[in-house]
């Protein structure tokens, strides 16, 4: 039996008799989501010049969504997904509203996200500090990042409420319901 998390996923993937022809290269995670990119860079092949970062707390993704992201990146260098703000947005400190903050053109960023490969590397190569997205990254060396039209179920799944509303959406769109 092998042992540490890549491990554990290869015995899992193996046991579950799926196929793992399309991996083509595994790697441990890092601390934070930009440690993981960047180790996921490090070890995949030269000949992929177009990469694709998704955040494994969005597990409700669509292959559709994956794949217009992809193609978006291919046509313009980066895209992400992302879907507009519908809620007002308040500033606040210390429990009281400072401000409204208008929300014409934001957009709730997510993930997948992808990038012409030398552009995404030379961003964790080069830019200093930390970041929540690896758009982030590429934008602050200047190159555009497109937005692909997103989807509200690419929800993060981080609380025991997000959990109990994707079962809730799972359940009901099970094959046979």
């Amino acid at each position: 039996m092998l042992v540490g998390p890549v491990a554990r996923l290869k015995d899992l993937l193996a046991a579950s008799g799926c196929s793992s022809e399309k991996i083509v290269a595994w790697t441990e995670g890092g601390r934070e989501r930009q440690h993981s990119v960047a180790r996921g860079l490090h070890v995949l092949p030269e000949e992929f010049t177009t990469v694709a970062a998704h955040d494994c707390a969005r597990a409700l993704v669509s292959p559709e969504l994956v794949a217009r992201v992809v193609a978006d990146a291919l046509a313009h260098g980066a895209a992400l997904a992302a879907v507009p703000l519908e809620d007002s947005l308040k500033r606040v400190s210390l429990s009281t509203v400072d401000a409204t903050v208008p929300r014409a053109g934001l957009w709730r960023a997510q993930t997948p996200q992808a990038f012409r490969r030398d552009w995404l590397e030379e961003a964790h190569r080069t830019v200093k500090g930390s970041s929540t997205d690896d758009a982030a990254l590429v934008e602050s060396l200047g190159h555009p990042v497109h937005i692909t039209p997103g989807d509200p179920l690419n929800f993060k799944i981080t609380t025991r409420q997000d959990l109990e509303l994707a079962e809730a959406w799972l359940a009901a769109h099970a094959v046979g319901n």
